[in-house]
């Protein structure tokens, strides 16, 4: 059994804040109940509702996504003279994932479908390029393909010539996407697609694994002058819980030496270059 990948997928669910909110607000109710433990229960539950408000009305989510997303500046566009040619382009899953209904197996495009759009433009933008599709199945859904596999295919519908796809399909985490596509890439250099929130990771699990990417970052979640009043309490907790998820990764993915630093930041050099 992989370990690291089984703890990846469970510790998902247990450091997720408003997951671990519920469970303190169930063990406030459950101590009210006890004469012994009431006072306890009571000031527990006092105490989680108020963190719990609080993380719901702030945009504290948004802080937090938004350290994320500021590490690696937007992809810059080159004059035709200044640009230097990536040797390939690299989409990573996340995008696309299948779901049954009425019996039948249908691909669903997610929140980070902005991916593959992105690298369908990086396309036509490098056409000498060949566009690496990486990901698996982490848990077998009864699925006909791999998720490499329909990103191809709505890259295809995009305009992308099937000929320059090259499929990754056995990897199921950052880790996994790093060490298959190192076989693949013949020592290129990259432009590495993925969302805005995702690259610091990214970044750090492919230099680890001795890859030359270029963050090419997408699927912006937060926004530099928001609306006003623009509010909402289920965005700004799922916001939260996205946002721990990923700086738990960062300090896993650091501390099982699957990652080149902490926080991976931007190098000089780039695709204008």
């Amino acid at each position: 059994m992989d370990w690291f990948f089984a703890a990846s997928k469970i510790s998902g669910l247990l450091v997720a804040p408003t997951n671990a909110l519920i469970l303190l607000l169930i063990a406030a109710i459950a101590m009210s109940r006890f004469k012994r433990t009431w006072k306890w229960g009571l000031r527990l539950g006092t105490g989680t509702a108020v963190v719990f408000g609080t993380i719901a009305v702030l945009p504290i989510g948004d802080g937090m996504l938004a350290l994320l997303e500021r590490r690696f500046p937007p992809l810059p566009h080159c004059s035709a003279a200044g640009a230097a040619a990536p040797g390939g382009i690299l989409l990573l899953g996340g995008a696309i994932s299948p779901i049954v209904t009425g019996g039948h197996i249908e691909d669903d495009l997610g929140e980070a479908s902005d991916r593959i759009r992105f690298a369908a433009s990086l396309a036509r933008e490098y056409p000498g390029a060949p566009i690496l599709v990486s990901g698996g199945e982490a848990f077998d859904n009864g699925a006909d393909s791999s998720e490499a596999q329909a990103m191809a295919d709505l890259l295809v519908e995009l305009g992308v010539s099937a000929d320059r796809i090259v499929l990754e399909s056995q990897s199921r985490t950052t880790a996994e996407n790093a060490a298959f596509i190192a076989q693949k890439a013949g020592g290129k250099r990259l432009l590495l697609v993925t969302s805005a929130f995702h690259m610091p990771r990214s970044v750090g699990t492919f230099r680890k694994a001795g890859l030359d990417v270029i963050a090419a970052p997408t699927d912006w979640r937060v926004q530099d002058n928001p609306p006003p009043l623009l509010f909402s309490a289920s965005e700004n907790l799922r916001k939260v819980d996205l946002a721990a998820r990923e700086y738990f990764g960062l300090l896993a993915y650091w501390l099982s030496g699957r990652s080149d630093a902490l926080f991976p930041g931007p190098e000089e050099g780039g695709v204008c270059g």
